[in-house]
């Protein structure tokens, strides 16, 4: 019995990965037409400060508090480093790629919306994309069995980072948003 919920924990650690859009919503070529509209391009540092920092912990724990207590301790800590602030972004984009960077890590794919493979900061293999609608920016990535959404959106000089990681394995979806100012 104990092997079976260690192997259920163990499952749970590796879907909580970060997180892409679902295979119906990348309308690739579509979602690219808006893509000059997009307001977010440049450099940005975590403002957010405490609270922000805080709500982010207060995320994950309340959606862990609603686990098993045979798996909370090991599912809060795969998922506080899953939800770990980076500190520096950036997002760019040429000719036929749009990159978006992540203290230091660069996750880049075709502007047409195509779907590339990736490795994440926690090293979890997982499907990305970019998809823009209007100004805003998403970004999908999609393990086998969960992902996470990350929405750039400019608000005046700042960044907001909308953040959504859902998985079902999680009882409800993580949310929470983070605040970068221009570097």
């Amino acid at each position: 019995m104990h092997e079976k919920l260690q192997a259920t924990a163990c499952a749970l650690l590796l879907a909580v990965g970060p997180t892409v859009l679902p295979a119906g919503e990348v309308a690739a070529a579509e979602s690219f037409a808006a893509a000059d509209a997009c307001e977010c391009l440049g450099r940005y540092r975590f403002v957010g400060g405490e609270g922000q920092r805080a709500a982010v912990l207060r995320a994950v724990d309340e959606v862990v508090d609603d686990m098993s207590f045979l798996v909370r301790g090991i599912a809060r800590a795969r998922l506080r480093r899953a939800t770990a602030i980076a500190q520096t972004m950036a997002i760019s984009r040429d000719g036929t790629r749009v990159t978006v960077t992540i203290d230091g890590r660069s996750y880049a794919t075709p502007r047409d919306g195509e779907v590339v493979e990736v490795v994440t900061a926690t090293g979890d293999e997982v499907r990305l994309t970019h998809r823009h609608r209007g100004p805003q920016l998403d970004q999908r990535f999609q393990g086998d069995d969960g992902g996470r959404t990350n929405v750039y959106r400019c608000e005046g000089d700042q960044l907001v980072l909308d953040v959504v990681i859902d998985s079902p394995r999680l009882p409800r979806e993580i949310r929470y948003s983070l605040t970068y100012a221009r570097s």
